[in-house]
């Protein structure tokens, strides 16, 4: 019988694939919940990322009330994508020296 070296996940049988992505899964079951912010709602056993949309719709209904009030509000949308492309790394490191970071 000729054994055969599997490089990636990919390269097994689709079977035992499976099995061991369940095996991983269960496992991480327990541990991710620990990892994972509450702020984080996506991907989140428990959690529908529909409620970001509707979280997102009644804070415009609420700062639109607010618009005629005397407490006022506003929004500010921000683009993420690519969001570590666009590091000001300069101030980055600035910023890390003066919290006490040394350089490795």
């Amino acid at each position: 019988m000729e054994l055969k070296i599997i490089e990636a996940f990919n390269q097994m049988d689709p079977l035992i694939y499976k099995i061991i992505s369940k095996a991983l899964a269960n496992r991480l079951k327990t541990t991710l919940p620990l990892c994972i912010s509450q702020n984080q709602s996506a991907f989140v056993l428990g959690h529908m990322i529909h409620e970001n949309i509707l979280i997102a719709h009644e804070l415009m209904h609420y700062l639109q009330s607010l618009k005629n009030g005397p407490n006022k509000g506003f929004v500010i949308k921000l683009d993420m994508s690519k969001a570590y492309d666009r590091v000001e790394w300069n101030f980055l490191e600035d910023v890390m020296k003066s919290l006490g970071f040394v350089e490795a």
